[in-house]
């Protein structure tokens, strides 16, 4: 079990959530990058919100020290997978 986060990681990890909620694509992507490991995991998830999650965050998550980022990352390809093509638009 990991410990848990300190009051600055925790802060951290609020605003990697907001930023899934609020549009901020910078904050979600500097996140992923974060020492702890609970920022980078919800930096992930605001990733997916935002629509943004590509071979490229992938690629970068893929590889995460933390176990528990790299579950989050496969359950969120996942889902992604699951989900039903968006429709080709009729001309």
């Amino acid at each position: 079990m990991n410990p848990a986060p300190t009051p600055d990681a925790a802060r951290r990890r609020r605003t990697a959530t907001l930023a899934g909620h609020t549009g901020d694509t910078d904050v979600a992507l500097a996140a992923l990058d974060d020492a702890d490991a609970g920022v980078r995991s919800a930096a992930l998830g605001a990733v997916c919100r935002l629509n943004m999650l590509d071979s490229d965050v992938a690629d970068r998550l893929v590889s995460d020290t933390d176990a528990g980022v790299r579950r989050r990352l496969a359950e969120e390809l996942g889902r992604r997978a699951s989900r039903p093509a968006d429709p080709v638009p009729a001309d």
